[in-house]
């Protein structure tokens, strides 16, 4: 992705982590994803604002070679040559958007079963357009649980006109979100029920069960398996984190 995904905490990785990943280690891990695929596939080093790729030679895409696109990937300047300013926006506004979802996971192995997929419109070497579809996912968090590296795999397709360019699917829970209009909406199959959704909004209100029983005209144990149904669906465990990912889902 384009930004600084995490700027508002601090890197903490312990020398321990350091050690686990190599910059060799990193390569052979991506030598062979090369000799499975033939996609365009790299390593982004957040921390270091840099891609990584491995030694063996990757297919040409967008017009560029892998070295071409290894030269120009520190601080992602790639992004400034290939994306008009339209895209640039498109893609920083549904980067940050994206990264409320992942902060949305308490559980750290939740953040890491996430993948991102999302399509660009970019301009190839020869000046044509093209689309290309990026899968990002997760493969290195750092100790308080930020980014350190993902996995990315770019196609290239044929432009087609789609109603959403973005989404993220959860590996562990199932969940799926979609980006419409600058935000990401949880699909239909693990949509809230109307109650779960009132539930919510008392809870944003610091009620207490008894009280939502009460307002709701049920009772405080019906309260809480809709509450607990509710917490299920959004993949959280406590009540700050649901009422701040309903929220951003404009449920509430």
């Amino acid at each position: 992705m384009k930004l600084n995904p995490y700027p508002q905490k601090k890197w903490s990785v312990s020398e321990t982590s350091e050690q686990k990943f190599s910059i060799e280690e990193i390569q052979r891990v991506l030598g062979f994803f090369n000799r499975i695929t033939n996609d365009c596939v790299y390593m982004v080093d957040y921390r270091k604002q840099r891609l990584i790729s491995c030694k063996t030679s990757n297919p040409v895409i967008f017009g560029y070679s892998k070295d071409e696109i290894v030269n120009m990937g520190d601080n992602f300047k790639i992004y400034d040559l290939i994306l008009s300013t339209d895209e640039q926006k498109w893609l920083t506004k549904m980067d940050q958007e994206a990264h409320l979802i992942f902060y949305s996971y308490d559980d750290f192995e939740k953040r890491l079963a996430l993948v991102f997929s999302y399509e660009l419109i970019i301009t190839s070497k020869n000046g044509e357009a093209a689309s290309l579809y990026h899968r990002l996912m997760p493969f290195q968090l750092c100790d308080n649980g930020n980014m350190w590296l993902a996995l990315v795999v770019v196609s290239q397709n044929t432009l087609t006109q789609k109603t959403t360019k973005a989404c993220i699917d959860n590996c562990i829970t199932g969940e799926r979100f979609d980006y419409f209009d600058n935000t990401f909406v949880l699909s239909e199959q693990s949509q809230l029920t109307q109650d779960e959704i009132t539930i919510l909004r008392y809870l944003a209100n610091n009620m207490q069960l008894k009280s939502i029983g009460n307002a709701m005209g049920i009772s405080p144990s019906s309260v809480d398996r809709k509450k607990k149904s509710a917490f299920k669906k959004l993949g959280v465990t406590e009540p700050t984190a649901a009422v701040y990912r309903a929220s951003k889902m404009n449920l509430i």
